[in-house]
């Protein structure tokens, strides 16, 4: 399976016949557009297309931007949540069709409800591949953050961690903990990303990501 590690892991929430549907807090309209701030340092955009095929099958397009480094990355909705279906990197001339199904969020989006994504990290030099593991955790929360104050926010807590044997140095664990907030109709509003490890090699890091612009 094809890894990638600038995915914008977005979920959303919207009432609907008593069903709650992860569509609605990682909307993929055509035309939305939010702008990222990473750490006040880098900065990311968040585009979509309209829909389209691929493959047979009816996916959305998601232009990725990263300080005018280009990712696109496919969407399909289903019943069950939304999957991320293809990717497109910059050495891409087309679309690469994932082999392994990817749960972007899953559907009923309420609390209580799980799923799997594999994340990146480096851990002593080297790039290490592993699944977190997502849970809905509570919704109607308040969150402040440049582009505004947004109000009833679904918060998605993800954790995770890996073992890897150093030789000499011993066995070198890395944990990772991410929390998410979404807002229904615009998505991914803050993310903070808590990388901790058992050894004195490995330093304790925070990243923060802040909505600071979106346009319907």
């Amino acid at each position: 399976m094809k890894k990638i590690t600038m995915v914008l892991a977005i979920l959303m929430l919207l009432t609907y016949t008593g069903i709650l549907l992860a569509e609605d807090y990682v909307p993929l309209k055509k035309g939305l557009t939010r702008t990222y701030s990473i750490d006040g340092q880098t900065t990311k955009t968040v585009q979509n297309f309209e829909e389209r095929k691929l493959g047979k099958k009816k996916v959305v397009p998601q232009k990725i931007e990263v300080n005018g480094s280009i990712t696109f990355v496919f969407i399909r909705e289903t019943k069950m949540g939304q999957i991320l279906f293809a990717t497109q990197g910059m050495d891409d001339t087309e679309p690469v069709i994932l082999d392994t199904l990817v749960y972007i969020n899953k559907t009923p989006f309420k609390t209580g409800t799980t799923w799997i994504e594999d994340y990146t990290t480096i851990v002593m030099l080297e790039s290490v591949t592993f699944p977190l593991t997502y849970v809905v955790q509570k919704s109607k929360e308040t969150v402040t953050v440049p582009a505004g104050t947004f109000e009833k926010c679904i918060k998605v807590i993800a954790k995770g961690e890996v073992e890897r044997d150093k030789g000499l140095l011993g066995t070198v664990k890395v944990t990772i903990v991410k929390t998410d907030w979404y807002e229904q109709k615009i998505g991914l509003v803050k993310s903070a990303i808590h990388k901790s490890g058992n050894h004195m090699l490995i330093q304790e890091e925070k990243t923060i990501t802040q909505l600071t612009g979106y346009k319907k």
